[in-house]
């Protein structure tokens, strides 16, 4: 019995319409992939070109009136606000990433009801302070000079240090360089590098070796684009610190203008990222070897943190508290990462009651 040969036809003329139809949408979603790639690059260099146009004002003629500068040996202007008089006991505020000195707040006034010399600087870049563009200005041995230069021109010779997040590195830095002025550490939701694994000790070679990072940082424009499409994009201000506390609606509209207040700051952007290089790439988290000297100083330490940080996992004060026999730990529950918004009145409590005894 012989075959009709139709079939073979059909199938044959099956694989032709096949195969035209897929060219067709091949080269469709080629042409919308490229379409979308062209416009994410076009809006992610918007962003970059609304950060250039933005950021003309000269933080040093726009600083307010409450503060002062100071010029550090390095030729870096501080700008700091202070509270009360310098002969009371002194206490040294250091805040974290992307805010500046007046996002301490009500705690600058209310400290210095308690009897204290409260000094607040804005670590570079942030704030009023000068914006670098090298990453290496950013160490946190490099800000401890400026804090000594601040110290030095107020005449205070021992201080109480009170850092939050990103600048728990800058006040462990300047306990390790001046053992003699640093009298206790009050340490909030610290940043230090510690991983959430035994020994909490992030690998540097691990961090370091990443391409993603060695990419980004390795091609400036590429940074500052990026950081200026999310870090500094107004747009993202309150969905970016969003994250990082249990409840968003602690975050106030006056929280996110203070944060925004630097988006008009001449150069803020470029140096932002720098700082983020120096953060992510430069730094070196804390080791053993700084945990031994810690606690063979004697310096008394206290840890605040909210058992819901995202950032640095409450599971890190369970173990640095165990492992410096002087830290006593604060916990506040149901927290993020930036208690003295979720729960000032215990965070203010907690730090004047600390650094009273201390001073006593």
């Amino acid at each position: 019995m012989t075959t009709s040969p139709l079939p073979q036809t059909q199938s044959r003329s099956g694989r032709i319409r096949f195969h035209f139809f897929g060219q067709r949408w091949g080269k469709r979603l080629g042409k919308a992939g490229l379409v979308a790639l062209v416009c994410l690059i076009a809006t992610l260099w918007g962003f970059w070109g609304w950060s250039v146009v933005r950021e003309r004002e000269d933080p040093h003629r726009s600083a307010p009136p409450s503060g002062a500068f100071v010029e550090s040996d390095d030729g870096v202007m501080v700008f700091y606000q202070t509270r009360a008089e310098p002969t009371n006991p002194a206490v040294l505020l250091l805040h974290g990433t992307e805010v500046w000195s007046a996002s301490w707040g009500l705690l600058l006034d209310d400290l210095a009801e308690e009897g204290l010399f409260v000094v607040a600087p804005d670590l570079p870049p942030f704030g009023f302070s000068t914006k670098l563009k090298d990453p290496h200005s950013y160490t946190p041995e490099a800000q401890v000079r400026r804090i000594y230069a601040l110290l030095t021109h107020l005449g205070v010779r021992r201080v109480h240090l009170v850092a939050h997040s990103a600048g728990a590195p800058v006040a462990l830095a300047f306990a390790r360089a001046y053992p003699q002025q640093a009298q206790s550490l009050t340490l909030i939701a610290p940043a230090i590098g510690l991983l959430p694994n035994d020994p909490f000790v992030v690998d540097e070679t691990a961090r370091t070796s990443s391409p993603f990072l060695r990419v980004v940082f390795g091609w400036d424009q590429l940074r500052d684009v990026l950081v200026a499409a999310v870090g500094t994009n107004p747009w993202l201000t309150r969905l970016l610190f969003a994250r990082l506390v249990a409840d968003p609606a602690s975050i106030t509209e006056k929280d996110i203008a203070l944060v925004q207040r630097q988006f008009t700051l001449a150069q803020f952007t470029p140096a932002f990222a720098s700082w983020l290089e120096q953060l992510l790439l430069l730094q070196t988290p804390a080791d053993n070897a700084l945990l031994d000297y810690l606690d063979a100083t004697g310096i008394p330490i206290l840890f605040v943190w909210g058992t819901k940080d995202p950032l640095t996992p409450f599971a890190q004060a369970l173990w640095l508290r165990e492992r410096l026999s002087r830290a006593t730990l604060v916990t506040i529950p149901d927290v993020g990462h930036i208690p003295q918004l979720e729960a000032y009145a215990q965070v203010r409590d907690a730090v004047a009651q600390f650094v009273r005894k201390q001073a006593s």
